[in-house]
């Protein structure tokens, strides 16, 4: 018996279970070899019985691939490094969530000075239409200046704000939020009405043109609401004179819409003897709008012609009714009644 081969024997009787491991990790060709010597030396039985073992803990262990030491190192180095990916991730996510804008300046409302730094802040940041995010945080921070009571500085920075808020309602960008201009001009209106006297028709008109372009299904909401502020605060002569030249020479639906219930509302909101010296001169627009063909410019006509008769009453409103046939008087009739009932019910209750 060659020497080689008299060690794989005294191997193999030495720790049968170990060195049949170590088979495992042979070539075919030498663990063939090996468990021949073993049968030739007398070893058959025990070399079958440690083969059998050694093909059930292969097969139970085929995906076993032994990992060498610096393997658990850069696993760890893998972890901590994905932690701190994870925490980087984090603060990025926290910084770039969206803030809140509105920032206390309550303070601001005696000190004119820091008033005016910080106003004048506010207002450069509105002009840089490239960065939508700005305009609208300034905005923010004014509007929540106006509803604190701490812009006070009105003749310093009116005419300067109403010009950037008509640019921006002007402007095509989706990203600025319109109808936060919206409310600063409404709060513009409430608060220094005088002042946009002689703008009373350019303000109308940028509202009109914001609403009209905004892909923003709820701009016309805003829309109308910032309206009736302004038909409500502005000269009652120009506001007619305005909406009768919209109504009689704009073919745009929309706009036509938002006129009839501005000046609908409008109604519900002046003084009865203010609204009798304009009845004959806005009259005849909802009388006329009632013959559209548009199913919502009728409907705003209707709504309209019935707040007028709750207001100053159907004598007066004859001349300007008998235009209209027995039918749709007859709807204006039962809008009238329904209005009466619900508004006595109420009052019982």
């Amino acid at each position: 018996m060659e020497a080689c081969e008299r060690l794989v024997c005294a191997l193999f009787a030495l720790n049968a279970a170990d060195f049949t491991m170590i088979f495992g990790d042979l070539p075919p060709e030498c663990r063939d070899w090996a468990y021949r010597i073993l049968q030739l030396n007398g070893q058959q039985q025990s070399a079958q019985r440690q083969v059998m073992m050694e093909k059930e803990a292969i097969s139970t262990n085929n995906n076993y691939k032994p990992c060498p030491p610096e393997v658990e190192k850069f696993e760890k180095v893998s972890v901590k490094a994905s932690f701190s990916t994870y925490e980087s991730a984090r603060e990025t996510t926290r910084s770039s969530e969206p803030q809140d804008y509105r920032k206390p300046t309550v303070h601001l409302a005696k000190n004119h000075v820091e008033q005016a730094a910080y106003i004048r802040n506010q207002m450069d940041l509105m002009r840089d239409f490239q960065k939508p995010e700005r305009v609208n945080e300034a905005m923010a921070n004014l509007h929540g200046m106006m509803c604190e009571g701490s812009f006070t500085l009105w003749n310093q920075f009116f005419d300067e704000l109403l010009d950037e808020i008509y640019q921006i309602l002007s402007t095509l960008s989706q990203s600025i939020r319109k109808k936060l201009a919206m409310r600063i001009l409404q709060k513009m209106c409430t608060a220094q009405a005088t002042k946009l006297f002689d703008s009373t028709e350019i303000a109308i008109s940028k509202v009109l043109q914001c609403a009209c372009t905004s892909e923003d299904n709820t701009m016309s909401v805003a829309a109308e609401d910032c309206l009736r502020i302004l038909a409500t605060h502005l000269p009652l002569p120009r506001i007619v004179q305005i909406s009768r030249r919209i109504l009689s020479q704009d073919d745009d639906d929309q706009r036509g819409v938002l006129i009839l219930k501005m000046l609908t509302r409008m109604f519900q909101d002046i003084d009865v003897d203010e609204l009798h010296m304009i009845v004959d001169d806005v009259a005849p627009c909802f009388v006329s709008a009632y013959d559209s063909t548009s199913s919502s410019v009728r409907k705003c006509a209707v709504f309209g012609l019935v707040a007028l008769v709750q207001r100053v009453g159907m004598p007066r409103l004859e001349t300007h009714l008998r235009k209209l046939n027995a039918t749709k008087l007859n709807l204006i009739d039962l809008y009238v009644g329904r209005a009466k009932s619900s508004e006595s019910g109420t009052s019982s209750n």
